[in-house]
């Protein structure tokens, strides 16, 4: 049985993916960690799932400057493009990018250093 976590992120996926008709795989996620899941939709794109909102929000304003600056590599690593962010559900989706690349926006410090 899934973990309670796991079983809500699992949840707020179906949502997202009913909404915009797209199917998910959830036996074989693209990555997991404590900052939430990825899984591949039935379009060319990953659905990020998120624990934390101030993560979600961090990574969504992350993907949206990089796409204002039509920033698609950064020394060498491959940036997926933002498609769509659902904030009720804590969800992004983003197009899938080959190795290497840089997928985790949600630690980042926006606008202000970092405190240490």
């Amino acid at each position: 049985m899934a973990e309670p976590v796991e079983e809500e992120l699992v949840r707020r996926a179906e949502a997202y993916a009913q909404f915009r008709g797209l199917s998910l795989n959830f036996q074989y996620p693209l990555g997991s960690g404590i900052d939430g899941a990825v899984w591949k939709t039935s379009r060319p794109s990953a659905l990020k799932l998120c624990e934390r909102h101030k993560s979600f929000c961090d990574e969504v304003e992350s993907y949206r400057r990089l796409r204002e600056l039509d920033i698609r590599r950064i020394q060498g690593f491959a940036i997926p493009r933002l498609i769509d962010s659902d904030e009720s559900l804590l969800a992004i989706e983003m197009t899938i990018v080959s190795p290497p690349f840089l997928l985790e926006f949600g630690k980042v410090y926006l606008d202000s250093p970092p405190p240490y």
